[in-house]
């Protein structure tokens, strides 16, 4: 266990050294220029990013008849095998954004993952998308917040925390709203954290429209009023 906890710390001091450097030799870092420079540096054309093709849709008549347990083993199992998620991104709305209306949290949703997913893919990031399953969450108060799962590709975990600092800075929201968590081993425990809030009944139904997933999110069309209450 310590040689791993080890590991880890000497590859999170190798990957912000290397920052540092590219931060002296670049400027134009806030604009995530650096990062898609990197990436094409080491793995060419913008077209050869990873994206899971063929995905496995979502069946809820597979877990008709399943206990609520076995029914989360079963969505477990199927996120990891469609998303292969290493990365968990948690999104809280700023208090001045905070709602309880479903539409208008997920038009601050959208607006949030455009502007993180422009920062690392440029212009063009409409057509080479970061397939992503998102969870929607209840909070005591009844605003609503988000947590999601995704598959890094080839992004190394400082492009991400770049695009996510630049992201923050963009929207004007404060540090706490949105964090990032780059996945151990273990994705199981981080994917039954996602499913708390999901119930399962007696006949196997279970709560699928707390489910978004990239391709939904961004069938929406956005709303030209986004931030405001």
């Amino acid at each position: 266990m310590n040689e791993i906890k080890s590991k880890n710390i000497k590859n999170m001091v190798s990957e912000l050294t290397e920052l540092k450097a590219l931060i002296q030799l670049n400027k134009s870092i806030k604009n995530g220029h650096i990062i898609r420079q990197s990436m094409k540096c080491d793995n060419g054309s913008i077209n050869n990013w990873i994206k899971p093709k063929n995905k496995e849709a979502l069946d809820e008549n597979r877990y008709k008849g399943l206990n609520q347990d076995a029914a989360r083993q079963a969505l477990i199992a199927w996120i990891k095998r469609t998303y292969k998620p290493t990365a968990f991104l948690t999104i809280q709305l700023p208090d001045h954004l905070k709602t309880e209306r479903q539409d208008k949290a997920l038009a601050h949703l959208h607006h949030a993952i455009s502007c993180f997913e422009r920062q690392l893919l440029g212009r063009e990031w409409y057509d080479h998308q970061l397939p992503f399953i998102c969870f929607m969450e209840e909070g005591i108060s009844g605003c609503w917040h988000f947590h999601i799962l995704f598959n890094q590709g080839k992004f190394r975990p400082w492009h991400l925390y770049l695009a996510l600092d630049n992201t923050i800075r963009q929207l004007d929201w404060p540090d706490y709203s949105i964090r990032l968590d780059i996945m151990n081993a273990d994705k199981k425990k981080a994917i039954g954290y996602c499913l708390k809030e999901i119930k399962v009944n007696a006949h196997g139904h279970f709560d699928s429209h707390r489910f978004i997933l990239s391709d939904e999110l961004f069938g929406f069309n956005a709303p030209t009023n986004i931030g405001k209450e």
